[in-house]
């Protein structure tokens, strides 16, 4: 009766031990709230110091797909996957430097960019397919080339803290097995560190869609977000464990359907596009409540402050390095934002406005895109808690034919009536 007890114990403890360590993978420390603000907010009272980059008009480095952004000593490189598969590189002052490595089938070359990271003050790693990682120098000449030990497909890649961070994607697959999981470790010889990261991924049925997932390092933490699942998870980088994981507040899952009726997020809210860190804060662009907004994340409490812009530009990638945010943007969308500065937004940014000003002559399709540099305030000039003057009414000088073109004043003439500057 005493070994039945004893081995009955022993089974119900091993059973106690599976369910706990099953279940500390997958809890929840509850949700992040977003909260909207009530009225928009221009450019200058979010950010400062806005610096204009033209890259070269060259037309070995013209621009048309721009999907990443990433500082490397005082050079820009920027990832495009347009017509031509290229890391370009690009000085502070925006004059062409080359490209990193090229596309081929040589040892040296690359067959197929999926991303690329930079590593330390020197070097410039390229994700190629087959899981190939080719590394470069920061000038762009080919080092060395090194094959994971995975047989797992990835689309990104980062690095921090000795430690290369690899991620899958959800896909079509049904039958996933254990190691399909979103996100991987690798150590500085890039072999598959113990594999603690145990995010599934969510099969989907009807077609093999991706969405990219963002990742930002906030300290010793990594703060992966993934869209799907509408989750933040976090990790500590020093020893890979998983310590907490935040829902986005959803009515419901995303389904297949809705992604092809454009209805991507049953939520208040409607996509976070970027995510960065500094001090204890999260921040980013979003499209929220069908606006184009700015977000700040308190990690402590949870809780996001959305600001909407009255002043729309399209960012095509951005980073962030140093204080400041990098942002990709067509020369079209600038030639808009002039043009309503000057019929409709004459006190909204001035600054930026003057920036946008001294390039006129290249704000169109033919010239290559932009760099804009900018540093956030140290306080967020919230709608919710007013800072500087207050205007009341619109301009009167709206011209409504930029509404039909999709432009920023949709929102600003539907704003409240007290704006903040």
């Amino acid at each position: 009766m005493k070994k039945t007890l004893l081995t009955l114990q022993v089974f119900i403890s091993f059973i106690v031990v599976s369910c706990s360590t099953s279940n500390d993978l997958v809890r929840n420390s509850g949700n992040v709230n977003f909260v909207h603000a009530d009225s928009f907010a221009a450019y200058s009272s979010m950010f400062e110091d806005f610096q204009l980059i033209p890259p070269e008009n060259n037309r070995s480095c013209m621009l048309s797909k721009a999907q990443k952004i990433q500082i490397l000593g005082e050079d820009i490189y920027i990832m495009d996957k347009g017509s031509v598969e290229a890391v370009h590189i690009f000085g502070e002052d925006g004059g062409y430097k080359g490209k990193v490595g090229n596309k081929g089938h040589a040892k040296n070359e690359y067959t197929w960019l999926f991303d690329f990271t930079t590593k330390g003050d020197s070097m410039v790693c390229l994700l190629d397919v087959g899981n190939v990682v080719k590394l470069y120098n920061s000038e762009g000449a080919f080092v060395s080339a090194k094959k994971l030990d995975t047989e797992n497909y990835y689309w990104t890649m980062d690095y921090s803290k000795g430690k290369y961070i690899l991620s899958s994607l959800h896909n079509g697959s049904t039958s996933l097995n254990s190691r399909n999981h979103l996100l991987y470790f690798f150590d500085e010889n890039l072999h598959l560190l113990e594999e603690k990261i145990l995010i599934p991924a969510k099969p989907m049925k009807e077609s093999p869609l991706h969405h990219d997932p963002s990742l930002c390092m906030l300290g010793d933490s990594c703060i992966f977000l993934d869209i799907f699942q509408n989750k933040f998870f976090v990790f500590n980088l020093n020893d890979l464990s998983y310590q907490d994981e935040y829902d986005i507040k959803t009515s419901a899952p995303y389904t297949y359907e809705d992604m092809v009726n454009g209805d991507m997020f049953k939520t208040s809210h409607d996509k976070i596009l970027s995510v960065f860190s500094d001090g204890n804060k999260i921040f980013g662009w979003m499209h929220y409540g069908r606006n184009y907004s700015y977000y700040e994340l308190n990690i402590d409490t949870k809780e996001a402050k959305v600001c909407p812009f009255i002043d729309f530009i399209s960012i095509e990638a951005m980073t962030y390095k140093n204080g400041y945010i990098y942002a990709v943007v067509q020369p079209n969308s600038l030639k808009n934002m002039q043009e309503a500065y000057e019929k409709a937004l004459p006190t909204f940014s001035p600054e930026l406005c003057n920036k946008i000003n001294q390039h006129k002559d290249r704000l169109d399709s033919k010239n290559n895109f932009f760099v804009l540099k900018m540093k956030p305030k140290q306080k967020m000039a919230h709608p919710t808690n007013p800072v500087g003057k207050m205007y009341g009414c619109y301009p009167k000088t709206v011209d409504k034919r930029y509404m039909k073109k999709g432009m920023s004043l949709t929102p600003f003439t539907c704003a409240r009536k007290h704006l903040i500057f």
